[in-house]
């Protein structure tokens, strides 16, 4: 129980000072029996110790002097020449004056009828005829506006053409719970040739509808489209086999229109 004590003061009042003290003369000793035994080892060993802790074998790092740094003194004012500009006489009479005649002209300008621009057209989006696809981080530059339902890619991007089987059929849909409005939507595709190899890493899709428009599905934040690919295996020989490959994402932002 005494040691426990002990050991806790030592923890709360020995000082770094002490410590490096302490071992300095720990070495003196150390040199002071080495040489009466004779034993050079000893020596040896309690003057790379002495080393280390002095660390004689590193560079001197050459500090500032930040003694010599004098602390910059401020004082408030309101004279505007201490910044180089003149004053202005009767400010506040001509700030009246120029706010009446602003108003003025405001009042009679005529009115002009800002045309917001279209939001996409999700009917026509409904069963898009082609399908690309790249991994999303490639997305990283493009400018989304979200107001507008609207993005701009700046950059060509490595799309992937996949092998679709007539349309694709999309599905778009939004909620709002407690003021938070959300959109979801469902690709569906039929593809030819089996199931495809897509990479492990997040991807988009380019949708190219039958009236030439684009429209992007996924960016290159979270959350992205989650993809999945199932095997229609035929019940005749008639038949032939296809991957039903369906893409859903839930998102704060919609169905994206791509900018020409």
């Amino acid at each position: 129980m005494e040691f426990k004590i002990v050991h806790k003061l030592w923890t709360i009042w020995v000082t770094r000072q002490w410590c490096q003290f302490l071992f300095m003369q720990r070495c003196e000793e150390g040199f002071a029996m080495a040489r009466a035994s004779g034993d050079a080892n000893a020596f040896a060993k309690v003057l790379s110790a002495l080393g280390k802790f002095t660390r004689l074998d590193h560079d001197e790092a050459i500090c500032p002097d930040y003694s010599q740094i004098v602390p910059q003194q401020f004082e408030l004012t309101t004279d505007p020449a201490v910044a180089g500009f003149e004053r202005i006489p009767n400010v506040q009479e001509r700030v009246r004056l120029l706010f009446k005649r602003f108003k003025k002209e405001a009042e009679e300008a005529d009115a002009v009828e800002v045309v917001q621009p279209q939001e996409p057209n999700t009917h026509a989006a409904a069963h898009p005829s082609r399908i690309d696809c790249c991994e999303a981080y490639h997305l990283a530059s493009a400018i989304v506006l979200p107001e507008t339902a609207s993005v701009l890619l700046r950059e060509p991007r490595p799309w992937k053409q996949l092998p679709m089987v007539g349309l694709a059929t999309l599905e778009t849909s939004e909620e709002v719970k407690k003021g938070v409005r959300t959109h979801s939507a469902k690709l569906t595709a039929t593809l030819c040739g089996g199931r495809l190899a897509l990479p492990l890493r997040p991807l988009a899709y380019r949708l190219t509808c039958v009236n030439g428009k684009q429209y992007l599905l996924g960016t290159a934040d979270p959350p992205f489209p989650l993809t999945t690919q199932e095997e229609k295996r035929p019940g005749n020989a008639a038949e032939t086999s296809a991957v039903s490959l369906v893409v859903s994402q839930h998102s704060f932002v919609p169905l994206l229109l791509i900018f020409p």
